[in-house]
């Protein structure tokens, strides 16, 4: 009876082994989804523990974006703000500054911000679609996408302010009504603390608008540094032909014998021209002075004219950096004027949009 009951365990061990073999000729998914990508094709092949053999992608899953900004604007992004999604394959027209024109856009969330870099050196946000906003029901997993974060609610008048002065913009940050309300107070009354002197109203005529941006803008402050530049260089090269004034003097005494005092006082006065003026006053006294020094006691002047015979007749060193310096200070003036017109052509395009949102 004993052994019959032991061969009767011994048959229920086999089976439950034969079993388990017979079950791990499937793979069993731990969710409902369909095959993405299969790692290991053919037969006979031999698969280790633990091993990847197919990626399965869930059926029915809720749509998220995962977008990726840098450390330097990750302060900049919190939970909960609005975030306007394109997506790849899906045409969109976006008009900057003009969110009411542009088309194509689908509203999102931002649900969650991971508190630690990825390894390619940014944060991951994940962004969800916004209650009542339906985005495409042919989307697909792995599609590309770009994100657009919604700007701050401010005056016209602070935005061109902030574009010509290349200040960062003020992104948008989940508020109440009363700090939204506040924060554009304190920004109307930093602008008016900045231009005290100037009455700000809801008209702004284009000559005050440009008399600004010449006055207070940083390219047009660059700009006038280039004809400054300009004006140095050609004071430089008119050094050039100052006149140059020098003096040797030597003497000897020994004892109280004067052996020798002599000086050399020359005097050169360069041209725009070939022609080259000179002078010079010596003087030479003394009980041993050379026969061929000796000259009058009350010195000796002399006058004369440098005029080169070939070399540097034509042309000579210093009038080509007198002629390279006239090229580069009327370039500056150009430069200087090209930068200001374009200034100006920008300025007067941003007025244009403020005027006609204001007349809307």
């Amino acid at each position: 009876m004993y052994d019959t009951e032991a061969q009767v365990t011994k048959l229920q061990n086999q089976y439950n082994n034969y079993d388990k073999r017979s079950g791990l000729y499937y793979i069993i998914a731990p969710q409902d989804g369909f095959v993405s990508k299969v790692t290991k094709s053919g037969i006979g092949e031999t698969i280790k523990e633990g091993e990847e053999v197919v990626r399965i992608s869930p059926q029915h899953f809720e749509t998220a974006v995962e977008l990726w900004i840098s450390p330097v604007n990750n302060p900049l992004v919190h939970e909960g703000e609005n975030v306007r999604i394109i997506f790849d394959g899906w045409p969109a027209f976006v008009v900057s500054g003009w969110s009411q024109m542009s088309t194509g856009l689908f509203d999102g969330t931002i649900t969650s911000i991971d508190p630690a870099v990825q390894e390619n050196g940014k944060f991951r946000v994940w962004v969800t679609p916004q209650p009542g906003s339906n985005w495409p029901t042919m989307l697909r997993m792995g599609g590309g996408a770009r994100g657009i974060l919604l700007l701050n609610d401010v005056p016209l008048i602070y935005e061109l302010w902030r574009i010509l002065n290349g200040f960062p913009p003020d992104f948008y940050t989940p508020a109440t009504k009363d700090k939204m309300e506040a924060k554009k107070m304190r920004g109307l009354i930093f602008f008016v603390i900045l231009y005290s002197n100037i009455a700000i109203s809801q008209t702004l005529s284009i000559e005050e608008y440009l008399s600004w941006v010449i006055q207070e803008h940083p390219l047009s402050a660059n700009a006038k540094l280039l004809t400054e530049k300009g004006n140095a260089q050609w004071l430089q090269t008119k050094g050039l032909f100052d006149p140059v004034l020098s003096s040797k003097w030597k003497n000897k005494f020994y004892g109280d014998k004067n052996y020798y005092q002599q000086s050399t006082t020359p005097l050169e006065i360069p041209t725009p021209f070939a022609i080259g003026l000179n002078a010079q006053l010596d003087f030479n006294n003394g009980a041993y002075v050379n026969p061929n020094d000796v000259i009058p006691n009350n010195g000796l002047a002399s006058f004369g004219i440098a005029l080169p015979v070939l070399q540097g007749l034509i042309i000579d060193e210093r009038r080509m950096a007198k002629r390279r310096v006239e090229r580069i200070h009327a370039m500056s003036e150009l430069e200087t004027t090209i930068a200001v017109n374009e200034l100006l052509y920008q300025s007067c395009e941003l007025y244009l949009d403020w005027l006609i949102s204001e007349k809307r």
